[in-house]
């Protein structure tokens, strides 16, 4: 993915940055297409890049949206900073994209201080990404058909 980008549709963030309050607009991002596992090369690299975050997971599939014609926002909720060191997950991933549960059990263990930020910090950003959502969805249902969805409830069991 060397050297590809996509422009966020300017509607669609400016929505997702009406419906969720927590929703920070600007923030510049290099997108790596390998995990960056080191506190030192995320700061390297947002140095050489000018950017204020190093984003591992959204290219591939913002350009391939956007390359097919689909409007694309993204909405990134960090588990992880540029002080953090991640344990080695890229060994865990395989050929397919898919988590090795052994070679995930390994790179944990290789830097135990490492997996316990990433199992500490990983819930909350689920959570907050699931808020988000919630708040999106809250914003967009007057607009939504109610035949499309039978029930959705929010993080706290409500809607």
């Amino acid at each position: 993915m060397q050297g590809s980008s996509f422009l966020c549709d300017a509607r669609l963030s400016e929505s997702i940055l009406l419906s969720v309050p927590s929703a920070r607009d600007g923030v510049r991002a290099v997108a790596s297409d390998g995990v960056i596992e080191r506190a030192y090369q995320k700061r390297d690299a947002g140095r050489h890049y000018n950017a204020q975050a190093v984003d591992m997971e959204t290219l591939p599939l913002a350009a391939s949206l956007s390359s097919a014609g689909a409007l694309v926002a993204a909405l990134r909720v960090a588990s992880d900073g540029q002080t953090d060191d991640l344990p080695e997950l890229g060994r865990a991933i395989d050929g397919s994209g898919g988590i090795d549960g052994f070679a995930l059990a390994l790179a944990l263990l290789r830097r135990p201080l490492a997996g316990a930020r990433l199992m500490r910090n990983g819930p909350r950003a689920l959570a907050m990404l699931e808020r988000a959502a919630y708040d999106i969805f809250v914003a967009a249902a007057p607009a939504i058909p109610p035949a499309l969805f039978t029930r959705f409830s929010s993080p706290n069991g409500q809607i």
